[in-house]
């Protein structure tokens, strides 16, 4: 009777493919993770950056119902936020139109926004934000 002889070399050819195939699933894998945390890193800066044009949107209305004006200005904001700015400038006023510059930095990344009232004294009403 023969005996047939063990296939000792498919068995480590097949385990080395698989290896490989393994290593080639996990580099793809940490690459996607990479890229969904940058991903996630760029969304959590724009977020901020759009509260703080946001905050500025705030104080330029309450500077206009309480003066009837815009301050040209740097907001304070909390020591958390120190890598952060938000700046108020008054462009332009035309007749009963006034629009505003806001400006927000969010550490390296930076925004800005021209807001557009109408109204007289203390009674403005927004009427158009857009990014700039």
């Amino acid at each position: 009777m023969r005996t047939r002889p063990a296939r000792r070399g498919v068995a480590l050819i097949l385990a080395l493919i698989m290896l490989g195939i393994s290593g080639a699933v996990m580099t793809v894998t940490l690459a996607l993770l990479r890229t969904d945390a940058a991903r996630l890193a760029d969304e959590v800066s724009q977020l901020q950056l759009r509260q703080l044009l946001l905050a500025g949107q705030d104080v330029a209305a309450a500077d206009l119902a309480s003066a009837g004006k815009i301050m040209d200005r740097s907001l304070p904001l909390p020591p958390e936020f120190s890598d952060d700015a938000v700046k108020i400038h008054s462009l332009a006023a035309e007749g009963d139109t006034l629009r505003v510059l806001i400006e927000a930095q969010a550490g390296s990344r930076r925004a800005a926004q021209t807001v557009t009232y109408q109204g007289h004294d203390r009674q403005w009403k927004l009427i158009d934000a857009a990014m700039e």
